[in-house]
């Protein structure tokens, strides 16, 4: 089950295609620029996330579609909580989440 956690403060997640970009910032060792990493989203089973890495909606929205479980963690790894994938009920197969 491959898993990713994500905890650097400043990362930010977005979807590309078909896959997950992580934009980790500079570091404080006199690294000048961000890096970029990629994660294929048929790769992933679980995502862990950090209290100071943002995600856009679009990220969030397309791991939930795939049922990929999202947990959150504070700064000293603590569990905050985690995402709920919505199993449907109404005879079409897969997942919804609930309607407003």
């Amino acid at each position: 089950m491959p898993t990713a956690c994500i905890q650097l403060v400043g990362s930010k997640i977005s979807l590309e295609s078909e896959r997950l970009v992580i934009a980790i910032p500079a570091s404080d060792d006199g690294s000048p620029r961000e890096t970029r990493r990629d994660i294929p989203l048929r790769d992933l089973d679980r995502m862990g996330m950090g209290d100071g890495v943002s995600a856009t909606t679009p990220a969030l929205v397309e791991m939930l579609r795939r049922n990929i479980p999202i947990s959150f963690i504070d700064g000293r790894g603590r569990f905050l909580g985690s995402s709920m994938v919505a199993i449907r009920t109404d005879g079409h197969g897969g997942r919804s989440n609930t309607e407003l």
